[in-house]
């Protein structure tokens, strides 16, 4: 009797052991499937940020064929500045929301409005003012 007492004791402990250890086994599985999830994330990231860099550096290398050094380097980082032309404009910053135009004696004026604030002013083609 004390002989199969201490046998059931010792398969508890056994039971118990091998309980803990496949516990162990699913925590160490399941870390391990975090881990590799965090590193794809961060792989797909680096590799998305690596293909934006590849894309603004051929744009900003079509820009200055396009348009020049000088010019192509601004339109190619989207900044615009005085005397572009509305082209140079619309490559830089895209579409406007908004546009209107006054045609006088004098020439034509035009405003084209990117948000409340951003705001760009052209007299006859060119970029005379730009409200940031």
């Amino acid at each position: 009797s004390r002989h199969s007492l201490l046998n059931r004791s010792s398969d508890l402990s056994f039971s118990i052991a091998v309980a803990k250890q496949e516990k162990l086994n699913a925590e160490k599985q399941a870390y391990q499937k975090v881990l590799n999830l965090k590193k794809q994330s961060l792989s797909n990231q680096r590799e998305r940020e690596l293909k934006e860099k590849q894309r603004n550096e051929q744009f900003k290398n079509r820009m200055i064929a396009k348009y020049g050094t000088e010019k192509g380097q601004l339109v190619g980082n989207k900044r615009i500045a005085i005397g572009m032309t509305k082209e140079m404009c619309k490559d830089a910053w895209g579409t406007p929301m908004d546009s209107y135009s006054t045609t006088t004696k004098d020439g034509k004026r035009e405003v084209w409005c990117y948000n409340n604030k951003r705001r760009v002013y052209f007299y006859d083609g060119k970029v005379v003012r730009i409200d940031n």
